[in-house]
This record gives structure tokens, sequence and C-alpha cells, in this order.
């Protein structure tokens, strides 16, 4: 039932610390209390820290750890659910209000490690989708990027606060992925300019050839203009290195383009210069 998970009432089986607590008698042996004081000897009276049933209670309680540790470790040795696994190691721990029983600590690692190639196994086949996205789109993929790192950082925090340990080799690869596309969505950001900017130019020049003179002055500035926009967007809001490769690149296409307005310009000029003589 625990690990179906369908609320089995175990109230009775945990907590047998505390409920040995209060029942033996604080301060040593009652037989050598102070009983002066009878009214509070009888208050705090309790059955002796070497009574022998509190010693079977103790020892069947320590029988009952070890019994659901070592039912914990079998189901992660099977390859059971992590969630339902960590149930069962949880009430192991409950019993007694110890998380250091020797078979507990040993399941714990076994299903860190779980945790840690899960994780791991989930991060490849995260990246492998992302990279199927990009091969199947003609265009930059950075929110797929984005995505996928945030998809793969959610997978180690889980095992992290599931008990697998930080440094865990599996999960130092999966975080390297998730850097990967970290920076693979800085990338296809930039590369998303530097199309956007080659789509003005051409729709620049498709412009400029329906024209019999000289292109009017103005558009390839504001192109330019949209360019430069974008691209520090994408510095200030999204991360994006200003010298980022490619997004330089981006940046002298759209220089490319005011540098052409102003030779537009120039040439307007002289055309009207030459018509006044």
């Amino acid at each position: 039932e625990l690990v179906a998970n369908t609320e089995p009432n175990l109230d009775d089986l945990v907590r047998i610390n505390k409920f040995l607590q209060a029942h033996i008698h604080k301060g040593g042996n009652p037989s050598e209390a102070n009983k002066s004081d009878f009214g509070s000897f009888v208050s705090s009276f309790g059955l002796p820290e070497k009574h022998q049933i509190v010693i079977r209670l103790n020892d069947t309680a320590s029988e009952a750890v070890d019994w659901w540790a070592q039912a914990a470790l079998r189901e992660a040795q099977a390859g059971s659910d992590t969630a339902a696994v960590s149930r069962l190691l949880d009430l192991a721990a409950d019993i007694l209000g110890n998380k250091d029983h020797p078979n507990i600590i040993a399941c714990r690692d076994i299903l860190g490690n779980i945790l840690a190639e899960n994780a791991l196994k989930s991060a490849l086949k995260i990246q492998e989708k992302d990279a199927m996205r990009v091969a199947s789109s003609s265009k930059p993929q950075p929110e797929s990027a984005k995505k996928s790192a945030e998809a793969i950082n959610l997978e180690i925090k889980t095992a992290v606060a599931m008990g697998c340990q930080p440094k865990h080799e599996s999960l130092k690869q999966a975080k390297a992925i998730s850097v990967v596309l970290e920076n693979a969505e800085k990338d296809r950001l930039a590369e998303t300019v530097l199309m956007n900017a080659k789509e003005m130019v051409a729709k620049d020049e498709a412009a400029a050839a329906k024209v019999a003179g000289i292109p009017p002055v103005g558009p390839a500035s504001d192109m330019a203009d949209r360019i430069e926009q974008e691209a520090w967007a994408m510095i200030k809001e999204r991360g994006v290195p200003e010298e980022h490769p490619t997004l330089k690149e981006a940046m002298s296409v759209g220089k490319s383009l005011r540098d052409k307005d102003g030779e537009r310009k120039r040439l307007l000029a002289r055309e009207k210069r030459l018509a006044g003589k």
C-alpha cells in the first residue's frame, strides 16, 4: 500500500522513540529518585530506561526499521518508482526518528544513483528532441533550447531534493548538457537577428530593383534601426554577449544598410545638383 501510495494508516508504527521518551522516567531510575516532593515524583514517574519492556519495544522497533529499510533497498534495486522508495525510507526513518540507520543510508545511496542516472537519461532525451526540432526547422530554435535547459535543470533539482548528491557524476553530465543548451539559446538568438537582418537586405534589394532610378532614402536606415534595436534587446533582455560574433555580423549587416542609404542620399543630392545646372 505504501509503494502504491494508497495512504495506509501507519500512525501506530511511527514515532516509537517519542512514545518511549514519554514513558521513561526522567532523571534516571525512579527507585533512586528524590521522593520528598511526592506529587512531583508521581507526575514524572516512568519506566526505568533499562526496563525489559523498554528494551523489548526498542529492539522490536529497531527490527521494524531494518525490515522497512531492507524493503526500500529491494524496491530500489528492482527499479521501482523513486517516489515510492522514498516513502518507504521515510517510514523506516520515522519509526525511531533515525535517518542514519545503515540500511537507510545504503538505500539512499542506491536511490541517489538511480535518480542521477534517470536525470542524465532524461537530459539526453531532451537534448535529442531539441536537436530534432532544430533539424526539422529552417529557423533557429532559441525557445526550444531555453525550455530544454530549464527542463533538465528541473530534473537535476528534483533529484537533489529527493536525496541525490549534487556532485554526483551523472548530475554533472546532465548539468553540462543544460549549459550547452543555455549557450545554444544565446547562439540561436543571435542567429535569429542575423537571419532577420539578411531578410531585410533582400527586401531592400527587391524594392530597389523595382525603382527605375535611385531608390528612396530612408527605408534602408529604418531597417538598420530595427536590426540594431533587435540586437540590443537580445543583449539586454536575453543575455546574449555584446561581442557574440553572429550578433556582430548582424550589426554589420545593419551598418551596410545604413551606409547604402547614405550613398543613395549622396546620389540624389548629386542628381539634383546636376539637374539644376
